[in-house]
């Protein structure tokens, strides 16, 4: 009896460990508006998104999308799913560079309102 209980037990911990994944992607939304503040209701823009080690340091990923804003000026990406400038995105590069010794790792952002690929930085942030 004991030992049916502790393979069900084995049994529910190996289900566990073999279905959970680390997500290969991130979500990003914004309110995209010109340097005056206007909302740029149903446009189509470019966005670059980089992580870096630490704020500005080295590159660690980059990817381009090429994306429209809808009537609010809100726009949806998934970082991890653009056009990857470089190397492919993986989770796996971030989770170990926070093991050895990285320091945070920080998303910058660039955007084209012309659609295009000169790019305006409008930030970065760490990634949580």
């Amino acid at each position: 009896m004991i030992l049916r209980i502790l393979h069900t037990i084995l049994l529910g911990i190996l289900l566990c460990i073999g279905v959970a994944q680390v997500p290969q992607s991130f979500n990003y939304q914004a309110v995209v508006r010109d340097a005056s503040g206007n909302v740029q209701a149903n446009k189509p823009i470019t966005l670059r998104f980089t992580l870096t080690d630490g704020n500005g340091g080295t590159i660690i990923y980059r990817e381009v999308h090429s994306v429209s804003t809808n009537e609010f000026g809100l726009v949806n990406a998934i970082i991890g799913k653009g056009a990857p400038v470089g190397s492919p995105f993986s989770t796996d590069l971030l989770i170990q560079g926070a093991t050895t010794g990285l320091d945070k790792v920080f998303v910058q952002t660039e955007i084209d309102l012309q659609a295009g690929s000169n790019f305006v930085t409008m930030g970065s942030a760490p990634l949580q």
